[in-house]
């Protein structure tokens, strides 16, 4: 659950991070602290899951996604109209080649 928590911050402040700011954060895996820096806003985002599509969705970050799989249920209602202008790219995993393709 932290990384989810985490994810959710993160997404949270690169919406907002084109302000001249960089984001920082820190995180430890298997024991080594990582420290990260972000100064601008993702210009192209893929997403895998489902929750991070709708969080994505949610901050209003539809025209930053370059892609969106493995929906595993509906879209929440009030976010259908944002979800619509997003490309899907498989069912399920997509392809390296599919998401290559889509960067642009």
């Amino acid at each position: 659950m932290p990384h989810l928590l985490s994810l959710v911050v993160v997404l949270t402040q690169l919406k907002t991070a084109d302000n001249g700011k960089a984001v920082t954060w820190s995180e430890t895996f298997d024991g080594t602290k990582t420290d990260f820096a972000v100064k601008s806003s993702p210009t192209h985002a893929v997403s895998m899951s489902q929750a991070t599509t709708e969080m994505m969705l949610q901050l209003g970050l539809e025209d930053k996604m370059a892609g969106t799989a493995f929906k595993e249920e509906e879209i929440y209602p009030p976010l259908q109209a944002s979800y619509d202008k997003v490309k899907v790219l498989a069912e399920k995993w997509p392809s390296l080649r599919s998401i290559h393709v889509r960067k642009t």
